[in-house]
């Protein structure tokens, strides 16, 4: 028998079988590694996605690792002043404010235990630059690489901070307009008339006479007394116009001015001011008594910085806004402005201090006398008129204040045109010894007065002569019929004649009062050549 050359294949071997199953086996683990592959996709897009969030985020995000930073986005570097290169590696305590350190690396210490942690707490951080920065801070505790970490998110509170200040400071005021609008009328009536007389007294009088120096006296002692009154209503005016008479100052004459009015007081603290004009003939928009107020508020200050003598240099200057160094704060117009800069050689002020000389009522001064209102009020006078201040101070070295106003023009020379025929003004207040004043400079002047003591009087008046009224003056409070009536019916009647309000109240809250027409006022207490500005401002 032959053998064949072909053998016999082994015994349970399938070969298609074998093909089949490796076949399976390149598709599971094909659909596997395409898994694995979407899932890496998947990963490194949520990756990229929650990087950009964290990238570019509003607050700023830290990693801490043992209290060291391994890890901070734009914002933190933004809000330190610092890129992030010079940030990595460095310790969470060189960021924070010296007063806050111990507290907050407390907490953090707390957190690497495990221990109860606060989820939000707020602290100070400090910039480059050395600027504190108020911040709300979350922090986590999470694992990177195996490493106990913290992350922090932290948040810029500036602005929250000082609208709860704000919030506060309007509550202490509220009180404050309680009590300026309640006595200002009654008070302001008796400085007016007392302001008045002695100015009269002065000029009937020749200087240097005794009786001329005595109502001079007078003069100043009305003026302490009205200082108080119009701080307080100072601080509740609430628009540019709230009873100021805007024109355009002088500045220098102004300084001069102030310069002048409390020289004996300089003398007497040894103290050498120095005034320097570099450009000349710099005017603003202002009221000039106010500023004249501001001016001298800000030299005192200054003075009282120097107990044992010193120097108060005085520059000013002009601000072109294409040379200007300083940003506008917000709300404040581009355009040249005039910088009068006030600079001490006193004790100076920490920052503690410096960031709350504009709260109202905050004073360092040990005088009883103090009230803490100056800063306040020439603050919310310079902001009236466009402007703003800006303080600088180093303890043992000085303080400036720089008061940042917009310029204006030069005035007009003034007309002294004088009509063919008199004037006739209706004076209507219940206050004889005001009317009686106005009645002298009016006739004074040449002009007819109609004078009422009451508002029924005044109506009456009106409807009889109305025809021959050239401008009315009337008071606003009056018992029975008020000012507010008499301007209806002669509003009504005759819109053509122009009012001119008297009110110890301010504008504003009068112009809140008295919704009727148009209408001049004057807030009192007023001078002689404060009446007469207004009213022939009125009649020409």
């Amino acid at each position: 028998m032959e053998k064949t050359a072909v053998q016999d294949e082994p015994a349970g071997l399938d070969v298609p079988a074998l093909d089949g199953d490796l076949a399976e086996v390149n598709r599971l683990l094909r659909m596997e590694i395409e898994a694995r592959i979407a899932a890496e996709e998947s990963l490194a897009a949520s990756e990229r996605k929650y990087r950009a969030m964290v990238h570019s985020a509003v607050d700023g995000i830290c990693i801490l690792q043992e209290q060291v930073l391994s890890y901070v986005n734009p914002r933190l570097c933004e809000m330190l002043e610092r890129d992030q290169d010079a940030l990595i590696g460095t310790s969470l305590a060189e960021h924070i404010a010296e007063d806050q350190v111990d507290r907050t690396l407390g907490l953090y210490r707390r957190m690497a235990k495990r221990d109860v942690f606060p989820q939000r707490y707020e602290t100070v951080l400090v910039s480059k630059g050395g600027q504190r920065v108020d911040v709300a801070v979350s922090a986590s505790a999470i694992d990177v690489d195996g490493f106990p970490s913290v992350v922090v998110i932290v948040r810029d509170i500036a602005s929250q901070k000082r609208a709860r200040q704000i919030a506060i400071e309007n509550e202490r005021l509220e009180a404050v307009r309680t009590v300026a609008h309640g006595i200002s009328n009654n008070f302001s009536n008796i400085l007016s008339v007392i302001s008045s007389y002695a100015a009269s007294i002065a000029d009937s009088f020749l200087p240097n006479t005794r009786p001329h120096e005595s109502a001079r006296k007078i003069l100043e002692a009305v003026s302490h007394a009205t200082d108080l009154t119009r701080r307080l209503l100072g601080l509740v005016r609430v628009s540019p116009d709230a009873g100021l008479q805007l024109s355009a100052v002088d500045v220098a004459t102004s300084v001069s001015k102030a310069c002048e009015l409390i020289a004996p007081t300089l003398r007497e603290r040894d103290i050498v001011v120095d005034v320097n004009a570099a450009v000349p003939n710099l005017y603003i928009q202002a009221d000039a008594g106010p500023f004249l107020d501001v001016l001298m508020n800000i030299f005192l200050n200054g003075a009282d910085a120097m107990p044992q003598g010193g120097r108060l240099d005085v520059q000013i200057l002009l601000q072109e806004r294409q040379q200007a160094t300083h940003t506008l704060p917000p709300g404040v117009a581009d355009g040249d402005y005039v910088d009068v800069s006030v600079s001490d050689s006193g004790i100076g002020m920490t920052p503690e201090q410096l960031a709350h000389v504009f709260e109202p009522f905050y004073t360092t001064k040990a005088d009883r006398e103090c009230f803490g209102l100056g800063l306040p009020v020439a603050q919310r006078m310079i902001q009236s008129w466009g402007g703003w201040i800006e303080v600088r101070s180093t303890p043992g070295e000085g303080t400036c204040m720089q008061l940042i106003i917009p310029r204006a023009a030069a005035p007009h020379p003034a007309s002294h045109d004088t009509p063919d025929h008199a004037r006739t003004v209706l004076v209507v207040d219940d206050h004889a010894g005001r009317r009686r004043m106005m009645r002298r400079v009016l006739m004074t002047d040449g002009c007819i007065v109609l004078e009422a003591e009451t508002g029924v009087q005044a109506i009456e008046l009106y409807r009889n002569r109305s025809q021959d009224i050239d401008l009315a003056v009337i008071d606003w409070i009056m018992p029975g019929v008020d000012g507010r009536d008499v301007l209806q019916v002669i509003h009504e009647g005759s819109p053509e004649i122009p009012i001119l309000m008297l009110s110890g109240f301010s504008r504003d809250y009068v112009r809140s009062q008295v919704r009727i027409g148009a209408w001049a006022f004057l807030q009192k207490p007023f001078s002689t050549p404060q009446f007469r500005a207004a009213v022939h401002k009125l009649l020409d």
